[in-house]
C-alpha cells in the first residue's frame, strides 16, 4: 500500500494542532495542519518519502499528545 492512514481524535476545545513527520536524525520531514476536531485522519503519501523508519507526533496546543512509529518499505 502507498498510503498511510493516521487516525486521530481531538477534543473541540482544542485550538491549534499538527502532526509532524520526523525522520530518525530528529529532523522534521512534514508538518500536516489539522483544522477538523473531533475523529478524523490525515493520509500520508508513501511516495513522498523514501524507505524506512519515521517518527509522527500530534501536537495539540504546544503539547505533545502521542508520539508512534511507521515504517515505509518499497
Amino acid at each position: 500500500n502507498q498510503n498511510t492512514t493516521i487516525n486521530y481524535y481531538l477534543p473541540e476545545n482544542i485550538k491549534t494542532a499538527c502532526l509532524y513527520v520526523y525522520n530518525m536524525q530528529g529532523a522534521q520531514i512534514k508538518v500536516f495542519p489539522i483544522v477538523a476536531r473531533a475523529s478524523g485522519n490525515i493520509i500520508i503519501n508513501g511516495n513522498e518519502l523514501s524507505p524506512g523508519m519515521y517518527l509522527y507526533s500530534l501536537i495539540a496546543d504546544g503539547m505533545e499528545v502521542d508520539t508512534k512509529r511507521m515504517i515505509l518499505t518499497n
